[in-house]
């Protein structure tokens, strides 16, 4: 089992994956700042069918004398970090916290109790299911459907990892992104950034606003960029500055950025982000104090890691 990182570790990314949507078995996935590959606790519990917190009922569970001789090492390790109240708690990229298991355990966890069901703890001699095993055998059941799973996307994703297809099908799903939220031609000009944007922006740093003058400060191009631009989907800013760079006579660029959003997706989700960011903005008494709360409310991978931990609800 990985080393664990308590005070410093927080999600990246996020993810939902429905395992048998018909009998609503789905369990939250996420990827660490650490690259760990991680499920919440809770829908660990969740899929093992077990009642009560995530960490008390998967503990009670893995400690019970039947499965013991089936668990890894990795799980008892684990199983004392747990008993010893140390558990590791993670700040995911949707800003609430959770407690995660890593997805290794998991898969261990399944082993044991598919391990105990092929070796008949739950059956008699005949091969029936004893009374008193039924639900830890329904649980086994469930596992093995959840391991199956686990086979055909691990298998899915080894080949496209062997043959470098996985490239090529993260290309093409930006290249889908891209297609939806960027016109296929450039939009005529219209007034899209509010003056409230701008003023806001010259309060904040204490500087005087040029009231009656469209001349502004050269900074505004990369503060733009850096708090509205860069919290657009990935790979829209780099495909906006290939589509209007910047000219070679002039050092600026001809066009301005939102005019090569599409007028169904990138135009109103631009306009959302501004109102969002004014009235964050509005609220604030100096550029510090906005630049917390933008990275709290609407925050970019890295951005986590400034927020603080003594506020983490339990999961």
């Amino acid at each position: 089992m990985s080393k664990r990182v308590p005070t410093k570790t927080y999600a990246t990314h996020s993810g939902v994956w429905v395992i048998d949507e018909g009998a609503g078995v789905s369990i939250e996935c996420y990827v660490t700042n650490d690259k760990r590959r991680m499920l919440s606790l809770k829908g660990a519990r969740r899929t093992l069918g077990l009642s009560g917190a995530g960490s008390t009922a998967i503990t009670r569970n893995l400690s019970r004398k039947w499965i013991k001789p089936y668990l890894t090492d990795d799980l008892h390790e684990w199983l004392e970090t747990v008993q010893s109240k140390n558990l590791e708690r993670i700040k995911t990229d949707k800003g609430h916290s959770i407690i995660p298991l890593e997805a290794p355990l998991f898969v261990d966890i399944c082993k044991a109790y598919i391990n105990a069901q092929r070796d008949g703890l739950f059956t008699d001699k005949k091969g029936r299911i004893l009374t008193k095993w039924h639900n830890q055998n329904d649980t086994a059941n469930k596992l093995f459907h959840v391991m199956s799973a686990f086979a055909k996307v691990g298998i899915i994703a080894l080949i496209d990892e062997i043959t470098g297809y996985q490239e090529d099908r993260d290309r093409d799903e930006i290249n889908r992104l891209l297609s939806l939220y960027l016109a296929e031609e450039r939009l005529q000009w219209a007034k899209t950034f509010p003056d409230e944007f701008y003023k806001q922006i010259y309060r904040l740093r204490g500087w005087h606003y040029p009231t009656g003058s469209t001349k502004r400060t050269p900074l505004l191009g990369k503060i733009t960029n850096e708090i509205i631009y860069k919290r657009l989907p990935p790979g829209v800013l780099e495909e906006l500055k290939r589509r209007n760079p910047v000219q070679e006579a002039t050092k600026r660029r001809r066009w301005k950025h939102f005019q090569f959003l599409s007028d169904d997706i990138g135009q109103p989700d631009l306009r959302d982000l501004l109102l969002q960011e004014i009235a964050l903005m509005r609220a604030s008494s100096n550029w510090r104090v906005f630049d917390r709360l933008l990275k709290r409310a609407i925050p970019m991978p890295g951005d986590q890691q400034a927020l603080p931990y003594n506020e983490l609800d339990d999961d």
